[in-house]
């Protein structure tokens, strides 16, 4: 499961299937290419050098999107990181259409949902598999709570952060201790970056969680 798809998942109403208020950050580009670019460093295929994003040797991916993002990232120059996901949102086309499609094919979402109206409006895709949105809230709120340490967690608190979804998806304590837990990490990043020996910054993990924290703070702004 995607990263974005978790909070595809997340984002809807089981029953009817249609966006939940103040959820619909996926329609946003930026946001989706933002998660896909976030999924290329847990899988340890990007990183931050020296201010921009370094791709590693490419290895097979599981999911169409993440082999067309990495294409189209290497098809270009060394990009800033807010460059490369506002490239990643230019390039892939509508991106949460495509999450659904994946996710219908899968079995997680039903097909051919209702539109709100009869002729117009969003249409509604009933969640088929509860278990899998379980899993993303769950996941979502072991995050928060700093209840898990692996980096896909690390990597989903800092984009709900980051896109000011996290109250939406937690309680308020969850919430809370989420954002002062992804904007130390993010700080701690930094300091690790600034302190450290440049031949460190190569180091494939730092350089992915350098990524990590580069996202969440090029998306920061566009929340507030």
């Amino acid at each position: 499961m995607l990263i974005a798809e978790d909070f595809l998942l997340m984002a809807l109403d089981v029953d009817s299937g249609r966006t939940r208020p103040g959820l619909g950050m996926l329609r946003q580009q930026r946001f989706a290419a933002a998660c896909l670019l976030a999924e290329l460093a847990v899988q340890k295929q990007a990183g931050v050098r020296n201010d921009r994003v370094h791709l590693y040797e490419a290895m097979p991916t599981y999911h169409p999107l993440l082999s067309e993002a990495l294409a189209s990232l290497r098809e270009r120059a060394v990009l800033a990181v807010g460059d490369a996901i506002a490239h990643l949102a230019r390039q892939l086309g509508d991106i949460e259409p495509r999450l659904i499609e994946s996710l219908i094919a899968r079995g997680v979402l039903h097909e051919g949902g209702r539109r709100r109206f009869l002729l117009f409006g969003e249409r509604g895709y009933p969640v088929r598999s509860t278990q899998a949105r379980n899993e993303a809230l769950a996941n979502a709120l072991q995050a928060a709570s700093g209840d898990t340490h692996h980096m896909r967690a690390i990597a989903l608190l800092l984009l709900a952060d980051g896109s000011g979804s996290l109250p939406l998806l937690v309680d308020e304590q969850a919430a809370n201790e989420g954002k002062a837990r992804a904007h130390a990490f993010t700080e701690e990043v930094r300091e690790v970056r600034e302190h450290s020996p440049s031949t460190d910054l190569f180091d494939v993990h730092l350089a992915s969680m350098s990524l990590l924290a580069s996202i969440h703070l090029a998306l920061a702004p566009a929340a507030g």
